[in-house]
């Protein structure tokens, strides 16, 4: 490898684990560091201060101890590389030493990074206007300045087909903004740094609301102190669009972050959590219009999760009857994968691929995800815009009178006959509902009926 690395040896068995694992002239050329646990913590500071990467070989029963002892360190967690006999994180390499090269890279990029991200918030500080020596404005004055058209509402999503078509709406609508940040790009900052570059047109008589996709946080842990140094005005609010435990970041974290305001799409998640609700728009779908003549009963696109086998029971239950059904099944192993030469698993879909699946399906299926699943998800919104009936074990329609919705609780209690029955137009204007201007006024309304004090 040609460099020196630094070896905890928190057991007294470190050269033991790792031979045969690291070449013989990387073991001799470590630097090993005793540890009994008894030792202060400060003193294996003051021994690692120049430390590139620190290898642990642990034993798998003493993880959680061991990650105790590691928070006292004054090490980044990326220059911590923590080995086991059954390391899941090593199998992936042909070697130790590969997986070593691959850590040294991701912290060479992380440096580079924080070196890019140090820059651009000189940049900001540099470009000087007059919001920047005015203080936050409160919430009654951010209403004001909504309704007198002062404010601009700006999402921050993934660069995704699907979020797109969900928030796309956003800068399509006056008043609103947009920006889809990759998360795939080998250039992180570069996706920042061409965000704010964009934010030099900014009127500095407009206030603005950015709603930041969670997973965007989760990749880009700098946005909120950016856009608060840029907009010293703004508000800031985090919107969950999955289960706040498919999440890295928890809400608590998120405000300590400096958000203002955190949102989720599920009622009860919200309420479980002390967050709010916000409904999930659909505010960007393609104008499509239904086939005259549909191939397909019942559809379902949608990852596994925890409902492999409730899908698998339920695609028996309409093969039985005779229905005609798509599934689409995203991420199962070969092992699980039954009626394989029917059910399509793991095929990747763009959101435009999905839609004209609905185009020819009657019914769509909804399969919750189990245990903190509530609030209606995607299918739902996708049902109601594009007059699909829609068979759902949501707990949030369990009591809904609406005729075109099939609910269950159990996949035998789904009713057969209701699926041919026709589509039954209500009457309901859904696609103001899923808008972003439907959006914006429960933000407005949600702002409006909070202390300000207790967020």
């Amino acid at each position: 490898m040609g460099r020196t690395i630094a070896i905890l040896d928190i057991y007294g068995n470190a050269r033991g684990a790792l031979a045969g694992k690291l070449k013989a002239e990387v073991l001799r050329s470590a630097k090993f560091y005793s540890l009994d646990g008894k030792i202060e913590a400060s003193i294996v500071n003051a021994s690692l201060d120049e430390l590139e990467l620190l290898v642990v070989p642990v034993k798998e029963s003493n993880m959680a101890s061991l990650h105790k002892l590691l928070e006292q360190l004054k090490i980044p967690k990326e220059k911590i590389a923590l080995f086991t006999e059954k390391n899941v994180e090593v199998d992936d390499f042909q070697t130790i030493e590969q997986y070593l090269d691959d850590k040294y890279a991701s912290i060479t990029e992380a440096c580079r990074y924080e070196s890019r991200i140090h820059k651009l918030m000189e940049s900001i500080k540099s470009h000087a206007d007059d919001t920047r020596v005015q203080p936050p404005v409160s919430t009654n004055e951010f209403i004001e300045l909504y309704e007198k058209g002062r404010t601009i509402f700006c999402f921050l999503g993934f660069d995704q087909s699907s979020v797109k078509v969900l928030y796309g709406g956003f800068g399509k609508v006056e008043g609103t903004g947009a920006f889809f940040l990759n998360p795939w790009s080998n250039d992180r900052a570069k996706e920042l740094e061409d965000m704010f570059e964009c934010f030099n047109d900014y009127d500095p008589n407009y206030v603005p609301f950015f709603l930041v996709y969670a997973r965007v946080y989760e990749v880009w842990r700098d946005i909120p102190q950016l856009l608060k140094l840029r907009f010293p005005r703004c508000k800031l609010a985090l919107y969950y669009g999955d289960l706040i435990s498919k999440h890295a970041v928890l809400p608590e974290e998120v405000r300590q972050a400096g958000f203002d305001y955190v949102f989720s799409f599920d009622a009860k998640d919200a309420k479980r959590n002390g967050i709010f609700w916000l409904q999930e728009p659909l505010s960007n779908l393609p104008n499509v219009s239904n086939a005259e003549n549909e191939k397909y009963d019942v559809m379902f696109v949608g990852e596994a999760k925890d409902r492999l086998d409730a899908l698998i029971s339920t695609y028996e239950k309409m093969k039985e009857e005779g229905l005609k059904c798509a599934f689409y099944i995203f991420r199962v192993s070969d092992k699980d994968m039954k009626y394989s030469d029917e059910i399509k698993y793991n095929r990747w879909l763009d959101y435009s691929d999905i839609l004209e699946i609905d185009r020819y399906s009657h019914c769509l299926l909804e399969i919750m995800q189990g245990g903190d699943s509530y609030s209606p998800t995607t299918r739902y919104s996708e049902a109601k815009l594009l007059g699909k009936k829609l068979i759902t074990n949501c707990p949030a329609l369990r009591e809904s009178n609406d005729k075109n919705i099939i609910w269950f609780s159990d996949i035998s209690e789904i009713d057969l006959d209701r699926i041919k029955e026709p589509y039954y137009e209500d009457g309901v204007d859904y696609r103001t509902m899923l808008s972003i201007e439907g959006m914006i006024n429960s933000i407005i309304g949600t702002m409006a009926d909070t202390d300000e004090s207790s967020i």
